[in-house]
């Protein structure tokens, strides 16, 4: 039997840092699913060398219930691997993750939390309804990130929104950084339910409108985001790469990569209004990602290349 763990969250929630906070704690013979929306992943090198990482980069994880994930966890089963930790797209539905997880036998579904960009929470619940609302309503913890960087006044009315999603969810407010692994651990871990009656709320035929109301039309996420990716070979000045990202911040809702400089590569990403750059190193062709809702491939062409 191998314990699930499924790490879920919006564009930009910090999925990918809860999880390296995570790993710092005892989990062992570990293995990571990281999925991205569209055809190109760049965060494998984040992580620390000797973790192993199935990366499923031809699309969104519920995009491809049947297909990709299917035989990931085929090929997984032959390993000697005890814990799973699954990082969907963000524009994933964890209810469908968590269907495929709960239908097979050899899979025990231990957690399935939803990192919550605190910032960005009320605008992506008006905006984005239909996947960021799933993901909360699916999740047994929430983590929010960001939290030092509003008042308690916007912090309660983000919590008050989620309690509306989901009124029985652990939900985190402090700086999930400065908690000791163990204590995450335990967060997310608890009130999973592994009954074999939840199944049965997950059949695969109901997918499409499991949290839905039956009359709301199922979207798959490429009906509603776009990706645009492509390498680049410019050498960027840090302040250069910054004044490009702040030009096209409002026309995104996600942006990541990797860019030549004159020392060590530059890793960006942008999420919301934040725009975070630092120096890495990476041993593969330049690449820079775009998600939004109606992008402009020629213009963030002429800008990045």
């Amino acid at each position: 039997m191998i314990n699930v763990y499924i790490v879920s969250g919006f564009l930009g929630s910090g999925k990918t840092t809860f999880i390296k906070q995570l790993l710092k704690g005892d989990l062992k013979d570990v293995l990571l699913i990281e999925n991205e929306f569209g055809e190109t992943s760049i965060d494998a090198h984040l992580f620390a060398k000797g973790l192993r990482i199935k990366e499923i980069n031809s699309g969104c994880i519920c995009c491809s219930l049947k297909g990709d994930l299917k035989d990931a966890l085929a090929e997984i089963k032959k390993l000697d691997v005890k814990n799973l930790i699954i990082e969907p797209s963000g524009v994933g539905k964890l209810s469908e993750i968590m269907a495929v997880i709960l239908m097979d036998d050899d899979l025990r579904l231990k957690s399935h939390i939803c990192m919550v960009d605190a910032k960005k929470a009320l605008a992506y619940h008006r905006n984005f309804k239909e996947f960021f609302d799933d993901q909360v309503i699916g999740a047994n913890a929430l983590i929010l990130s960001k939290t030092e960087e509003l008042d308690d006044e916007k912090i309660t009315s983000v919590v008050a929104m989620l309690k509306e999603l989901n009124d029985e969810v652990n939900i985190l407010t402090r700086p999930y950084l400065k908690k000791d692994p163990h204590e995450l651990m335990e967060l997310i871990s608890e009130n999973t339910c592994e009954c074999e009656c939840c199944v049965g709320c997950f059949e695969e035929d109901d997918i499409a409108h499991l949290h839905h109301d039956h009359d709301h039309h199922h979207h798959h996420a490429d009906e509603i985001f776009s990706e645009i990716s492509f390498k680049t070979e410019h050498i960027f000045t840090k302040e250069e790469l910054f004044r490009s990202l702040a030009a096209i911040k409002d026309e995104v809702v996600r942006a990541k990569g990797i860019v030549k400089s004159d020392k060590l590569s530059l890793y960006f990403d942008i999420s919301g209004d934040d725009i975070n750059i630092y120096r890495a190193a990476y041993d593969k062709e330049p690449i820079v990602v775009f998600i939004g809702t109606d992008l402009d491939e020629t213009s963030l062409k002429e800008r990045f290349s």
